[in-house]
C-alpha cells in the first residue's frame, strides 16, 4: 500500500527539477538524512507545490540559460508565497539565477565564454544563526 506524499506532515523538502544531472542525488542524499523529500518539475504549478507543505524548497541547476528566451522558471507568485508561509529556498546554480537574481530584479550577467571549472572555497568560521529556526 502506497503512502500519499501530500498527507505526510513534518520538514518536507521540494526539489524542482530544472535539469540538472545531480537532482534525483540531491533528493536521495536528503532522504538518507531521514527528511521526507520529492523531486517535481520546475514548471510544477504554484498550488502543486503549495499543496505538498514544504518546509524547504530547493532550486536545482540545469543546462538552462535566464538569457535565453522562454527558458523554465518557477510559478509566478512563488517568492510571496515562500516568504508568507516561512519556505526555505535554495537555489542551486541555475535554480540561484532564476530564484534570487531574475525574480528579485537583480542582474545577471552574461560571460563571454561558459565557464566550469573545480573551485576551492574555505570557510575559516561558520556564520553565526546559518541554521537559526531551520
Amino acid at each position: 500500500m502506497a503512502i500519499d506524499p501530500k498527507s505526510v506532515e513534518s520538514d518536507r523538502v521540494l526539489i524542482l527539477d530544472y535539469g540538472s544531472q545531480y537532482t534525483h542525488l540531491i533528493t536521495r542524499r536528503i532522504r538518507f538524512l531521514d527528511v521526507s523529500s520529492l523531486c517535481l518539475s520546475g514548471t510544477s504549478s504554484l498550488k502543486t507545490i503549495a499543496d505538498y507543505k514544504p518546509r524547504v524548497v530547493i532550486l536545482s541547476g540545469g543546462p538552462h540559460s535566464v538569457h535565453t528566451p522562454g527558458s523554465p522558471s518557477f510559478p509566478d507568485g512563488f517568492i510571496d508565497w515562500a516568504e508568507s508561509n516561512g519556505v526555505f529556498v535554495l537555489g542551486i546554480c541555475y535554480g540561484l539565477q532564476i530564484g534570487f537574481c531574475s525574480a528579485m530584479a537583480s542582474n545577471v550577467t552574461n560571460q563571454s565564454r561558459n565557464v566550469f571549472s573545480k573551485k576551492l572555497m574555505v570557510q575559516e568560521e561558520a556564520p553565526k544563526n546559518l541554521f537559526l529556526n531551520f
